[in-house]
């Protein structure tokens, strides 16, 4: 591919990209990638000069365009399978390599190649060589044009399904759109229509309730009117009441007649502005649509024109091709140059092998050496660490029996720790059933104050009422005083002795 081949096709992406996204086109310059291409077109390369007689030919012989993308590099290519036109005899060359790389047939065993002559040797030795790694290098660079290609192809691809499926997905929300819109106006004018409806209901129960209430006052009107035939001012007073009742019911018909178009006329209103609103938004839909036709105009012609561009891209795909075959008939040549001088690096690499093998030896006789010190060294240190494991054993018996002493001193410390807790426990329990009969005690004593005052100031029944009763409660009071006294007395006495149990575990602790 040449330079402006190449820059042609960025410059046509960068108009896609500006037709379909917006953004600006670069400024033009020229990339690595060019540069690189260019190369083999600009700048002579220095080489063997009896094969520039047959680039001539070759690329006249490939100057015909291939008919299809696809044949760019097939292996049944009619272009690449085609004979060059031979300028002298000689014997074939091997095209092994030069298959591989294109991926394509071989050419026929009748192809020549141009003849070298006897007197061609110095020129060969005073030629300048190539690297060898110029054979990778064209065929990497004819690896990322196809890269490119496919890359190029493949954001066509996804270009057009991108654009289809945003046409779609636009077709669709305007669908949605509209579909809710019709479902908004359709549930307003229900709404409008239910509460007309609604109102219109609750204005004719008002007038019928009104009515009804003005029948019964009338009748019963008119029944005092039959009792009392005498009172005249009567008579004349619900005349003039049954002339209010009517003129109120007039105006009430005149509200619900004029409430009744007012509905209308904004029920009216609010249809026209949904219409108008709804014409608005088709209006809006329809000039979005001709704009979405313009843009998928313009994208079909961006298409058009990069295929234009992807064929004229084959012809010098072509050529390229070619040019790469050239290439390889130099560094077959360079090649055996290159064989030459692997031979003198051979050579080379003997004699310092020589001097190896040497500083190999010298080298031995200072490792052994080396290893009778370090065995010296090993035998020292398996001693000292035998003296370790030998101290490390004594102090291990030392602390296993500090650690039994340790655990026995512990064990008895938990226990001297739970009998502290059950004497706690017990000691509460205590403390509690005290509690309980000194509450008891004192609810005795409020009693015996409360019936000691009452005594006191009671009258003579009271004491007529204890002296009954004094005989058969006596005895039984007498139980309970000596049952209370007995309670009080072995509680004192557990008490104390718990007293002394502290006090003898609390002293030697101090001591």
């Amino acid at each position: 591919m040449d330079e402006d081949g190449f820059d042609d096709l960025l410059g046509d992406m960068d108009d896609l990209d500006a037709a379909l996204f917006g953004k600006k086109k670069p400024a033009p310059q020229k990339n690595m990638l060019s540069s690189i291409l260019s190369n083999p077109s600009t700048g002579p390369r220095p080489t063997v000069s009896f094969l520039e007689e047959s680039r001539k030919p070759a690329v006249a012989a490939t100057s015909q365009p291939r008919s299809t993308f696809d044949d760019l590099f097939g292996a049944t290519s009619t272009a690449s399978s085609a004979p060059r036109p031979a300028t002298a005899e000689t014997a074939p060359r091997p095209r092994a390599n030069l298959s591989n790389l294109f991926d394509s047939a071989p050419r026929a065993s009748t192809s020549q190649t141009p003849a070298i002559p006897s007197t061609s040797a110095p020129q060969q030795q005073m030629a300048p060589t190539t690297p060898t790694t110029e054979n990778s290098f064209e065929a990497g660079r004819i690896q990322k044009l196809e890269a490119e290609v496919e890359r190029l192809n493949r954001e066509l691809d996804d270009l057009k399904k991108r654009k289809r499926d945003d046409e779609e997905d636009m077709e669709r929300i305007w669908k949605s759109r509209i579909e809710k819109l019709e479902k908004d106006h359709s549930r307003q004018i229900e709404q409008l229509r239910e509460t007309q409806v609604s109102q219109l209901e609750k204005l004719e129960s008002d007038q019928k309730i009104e009515l009804d209430r003005m029948s019964q006052n009338y009748n019963r009107q008119l029944d005092g009117l039959t009792t009392s035939v005498g009172q005249t001012q009567d008579i004349v007073t619900i005349v003039d009441k049954v002339d209010t009742i009517s003129a109120t019911i007039s105006r009430i018909a005149g509200d619900v007649t004029s409430s009744n178009s007012k509905i209308q006329s904004e029920l009216d209103y609010q249809l026209r502005l949904r219409e108008d609103l709804l014409e608005a938004k088709e209006k809006k839909f329809n000039e979005d649509q001709l704009r979405f036709d313009e843009e998928r105009k313009k994208v079909h012609e961006l298409n058009f024109q990069l295929n234009d561009i992807v064929k004229k891209q084959k012809s010098s795909f072509d050529n390229e091709k070619w040019k790469v075959r050239e290439e390889f008939q130099k560094l077959e040549v360079e090649r055996q140059l290159f064989k030459e001088d692997q031979q003198f690096i051979l050579d080379n690499l003997a004699v310092e092998k020589n001097q190896l093998e040497k500083q190999i030896t010298s080298f031995h006789q200072n490792q052994h050496d080396l290893l009778i010190r370090i065995s010296t060294e090993r035998q020292l240190l398996e001693q000292e660490k035998n003296e370790f494991y030998t101290k490390r054993n004594l102090d291990i018996k030392r602390i296993k029996n500090e650690a039994s002493e340790l655990d026995i001193k512990i064990n008895q410390v938990g226990a001297v720790e739970k009998n502290l807790m059950e004497a706690r426990r017990k000691y509460g329990e205590k403390l509690e059933q005290l509690q309980s009969l000194e509450i008891s005690l004192m609810e005795e004593c409020v009693e015996i104050d409360r019936l000691r005052n009452y005594v006191q100031g009671g009258a003579a029944g009271f004491q007529e009422l204890t002296r009954r009763n004094e005989e058969g409660n006596s005895a039984e009071n007498y139980q309970k005083n000596e049952s209370v006294r007995a309670t009080l007395k072995k509680h004192a006495d557990y008490l104390d002795r718990y007293v002394g149990q502290k006090v003898a575990a609390v002293a030697p602790q101090n001591l």
